[in-house]
């Protein structure tokens, strides 16, 4: 007989208990002065004069600018100070999950780093292998094309056409094939997995000096964030058209699994 395994209760429900009350409620009743004291401060907003026309004036906006910003920090204190066992508990549980997630994702970075390389090296081979097969077969085109300048027999000539135009045409066709994608390049498939590669246009500096003065008078006022992540929306915008000063943008490949 199977034994019948309880649900396990949420983080949440095991901290605060079973019998919780609807927030809103709670936060209603709790601070039921404080909201009176809101209306209160909103309330004397229309005794005060909708042009400010003399320092009496003046003074009745002020004080009540003084009250307004004294309640502000009241709410203020009050919202930290009732959000902070939450929040706290929050931060344990991002903290735990991350800590327990990091050695996965540790060991994950280091073997995806062996697959890009991988993908790359095999991509730039594939692709050079190819071309070198192109390359062989335009050669023996041009070979044909030389051999049949001193062919004299008709039928002779239009075999020798023939040869040329298939090496041209297998030529082509090799040469498109060495155009393919890294995609294309690297697709496999084994133990139920497929692997290919999934090119992404990014950048590097080769002199952060130039880049940074190509910034004008605002470069200096600029953090290295706020630029990387402005470069970042150019490069996804305008990929390999990108144009800047001190960058060099690249199309970089990377692995990718699915099953």
């Amino acid at each position: 007989m199977n034994a019948i395994i309880p649900a396990r209760r949420s983080v949440v429900d095991q901290i605060f208990g079973d019998n919780k009350a609807p927030l809103t409620e709670v936060l209603t009743a709790d601070f039921t002065e404080l909201q009176g004291e809101i209306a209160d401060l909103l309330n004397n907003a229309a005794d005060l004069p909708a042009r400010v026309e003399s320092d009496a004036d003046q003074a009745k906006v002020g004080n009540w600018i003084i009250d307004a910003k004294d309640l502000t920090h009241k709410i203020e204190v009050q919202r930290t100070t009732e959000g902070k066992p939450i929040l706290d508990a929050q931060r344990g549980i991002n903290a735990f999950f991350k800590a327990v997630a990091q050695p996965i994702s540790e060991t994950m970075d280091a073997h995806q780093r062996e697959a890009d390389d991988y993908v790359r090296r095999k991509a730039a081979e594939e692709r050079a292998r190819r071309e070198r097969e192109a390359e062989e077969l335009r050669r023996k085109e041009e070979e044909e094309r030389r051999r049949l300048e001193t062919l004299k027999r008709p039928d002779a000539i239009a075999r020798a056409e023939g040869k040329a135009e298939a090496l041209a045409s297998e030529a082509e066709a090799a040469e498109e094939r060495a155009l393919a994608s890294n995609a294309d390049l690297t697709r496999m498939r084994a133990e139920g997995v497929t692997g290919s590669a999934r090119t992404a246009w990014t950048w590097e500096f080769t002199d952060k000096d130039a880049a940074y003065n190509s910034l004008g008078p605002l470069g200096p006022f600029f953090t290295e964030s706020a630029v990387s992540t402005a470069i970042n929306s150019m490069v996804r915008a305008h990929k390999g058209r990108t144009r800047l000063p001190g960058i060099r943008v690249f199309e970089q490949a990377s692995a990718s699994f699915r099953r």
